[in-house]
């Protein structure tokens, strides 16, 4: 944010200034309107990131299984809407043992009829009826 002072000419600069600095580092909108959400715990540990549009997700999700107990773990989405009604995505199952590490889905794209406030990545270990959510990342772009 620009704070104008008496020196409108200074502040003109500095924001000019500012403009071309994120032109020449290769800043865009669409790099803004991204986030990431990550969630780990004893059983699984995963992270997502995608782009926001206004009713739409793109990005990759990745996922390894932390404990060595035989039971497959899962990663998805929860995606949120300005109704309060939240939707879970597909769950992508881990291949790899605890051993193995990460495995990753790349090139995941969501739409929907509906506005899309926010996501976070969800969490499951196979057999649990619950599951663990990550940080929520509100869309910038609603």
């Amino acid at each position: 944010m620009i704070r104008f002072s008496r020196n409108m000419k200074r502040a003109s600069v500095v924001a000019a200034t500012a403009a071309v600095a994120a032109i020449a580092v290769g800043t865009s909108p669409a790099a803004a309107a991204s986030g990431r959400s990550d969630s780990c715990n004893t059983y699984v540990c995963g992270s997502g990131t995608f782009t926001f549009g206004t009713k739409t997700l793109s990005g990759s999700l990745s996922a390894r299984d932390n404990e060595c107990n035989s039971k497959g773990v899962y990663i998805g989405i929860v995606v949120y809407h300005f109704d309060d009604v939240a939707d879970i995505g597909t769950m992508h199952k881990v291949s790899q043992d605890c051993h193995g590490g990460y495995d990753g889905w790349y090139g995941l794209n969501w739409s929907d009829r509906k506005t899309i406030r926010g996501f976070a990545v969800v969490t499951k270990q196979e057999g649990n009826d619950y599951y663990w959510t990550g940080n929520y990342v509100d869309n910038p772009l609603t």
